[in-house]
């Protein structure tokens, strides 16, 4: 009999446990906080992750990223990586080199990386090995975190 008390004291507990986290979240209230918005100026809406992920990630397609060059001040110190789709590469160089002079007039060394792929597990290895990174620009598609809400 105490055992039977025991396992229904036990299943209580935990329904009330489950009960408390499940109706927590719609208990709290955020204020001040604007909700994300999806902007684009010729009207389009976001693609689903299937759909982009079908049409982008070939899944038998290596991930390559590659250096360009690198400008640098007193070594590597304060370094930004540019790292620009390699199939639009070719025709923005130009801006890419004007872009870097302001970031190294702004006092950051840079590096010019491109990317022929869609792995984010390799470009984030990639940054992650990069020793004295203050920052990142990402130019052209590249592979991203997606997050999508359902309502």
């Amino acid at each position: 009999m105490a055992e039977c008390l025991e396992e229904i004291m036990k299943r209580s507990i935990l329904i009330i446990l489950l009960l408390c986290i499940v109706s927590f979240p719609s208990l709290a209230k955020v204020t001040g906080v604007k909700g994300l918005q999806w902007i684009d100026p010729y009207g389009r809406q976001p693609a689903k992750y299937s759909l982009w992920n079908r049409e982008y990630c070939v899944k038998d397609r290596e991930t390559k990223i590659g250096m360009v060059y690198e400008k640098g001040i007193k070594g590597r110190q304060n370094l930004v990586d540019v790292i620009v789709n390699k199939s639009i590469y070719p025709d923005i160089a130009t801006e890419i080199d004007t872009f870097v002079n302001d970031l190294l007039i702004a006092g950051y060394s840079v590096q010019i990386d491109t990317i022929a792929g869609m792995s984010h597990i390799t470009l984030r290895d990639h940054l992650a090995g990069i020793i004295d990174l203050v920052g990142a620009v990402f130019v052209g598609e590249l592979p991203v975190a997606w997050f999508e809400t359902y309502g």
